[in-house]
């Protein structure tokens, strides 16, 4: 009996087991997409520098996540707000330009579509709208390690965000990567 157990436990364990990254089950929920405690911390590797990243600000306000996340180049240093809500997450320039990004939609729903505006200095730019699609979910290897992440694509980008981390690598025309290097979520962060 017990040999037989054994050989159940196996067989499942294999049957179970399947190939690339784990589709969740259910949608994550909004607010919990980002980690959005202030000190919450990202490094990115491009094909030109060394990005880094932190939360600088974060408040919860009228059904709303808001966090402002300071983003730090050898080149310059920028102040980004966003914000999340039971529609998606809005990435919006602190400073000088106008405007506002959706980068996820939710729900997450593969193929579906929504638009909207590049980041102006002006709002009479004549700048074409863009046009971004949910994707696959999809396992994503970065430097840090393998993240279960969905592809949110445009014309030109490829971004896969994965739930509790956010951005984790971003893929350009022509191949060019953004690859999430290390991760910290803040110390008083609980989520």
């Amino acid at each position: 009996m017990f040999r037989v157990a054994i050989a159940l436990c196996a067989v499942l364990a294999l049957v179970t087991s399947g190939s690339g990254a784990p589709i969740p089950k259910a949608r994550p929920a909004w607010d919990r997409f980002f980690p959005t405690e202030v000190g919450t911390k990202w490094v990115y590797d491009t094909v030109f520098d060394e990005v880094s990243e932190e939360v600088v600000e974060s408040e919860r306000s009228g059904g709303e996540l808001r966090w402002t996340v300071r983003r730090v180049s050898s080149l310059s240093t920028s102040e980004w707000s966003y914000v999340a809500s039971r529609d998606g997450v809005f990435e919006r320039p602190a400073h000088g330009e106008e405007g506002e990004r959706r980068l996820l939609r939710f729900p997450l729903i593969e193929g579906e579509p929504w638009d909207f505006e590049p980041f102006t200095r002006s709002e009479k730019s004549g700048r074409p709208t863009v046009r971004a699609t949910s994707g696959k979910w999809a396992e994503v290897q970065t430097p840090v390690g393998a993240y279960t992440a969905v592809a949110v694509s445009t014309a030109a980008t490829t971004r896969w965000y994965a739930p509790g981390v956010g951005l984790v690598m971003v893929e350009n025309e022509g191949g060019r990567k953004q690859l999430l290097k290390s991760f910290s979520h803040s110390k008083s962060d609980t989520k």
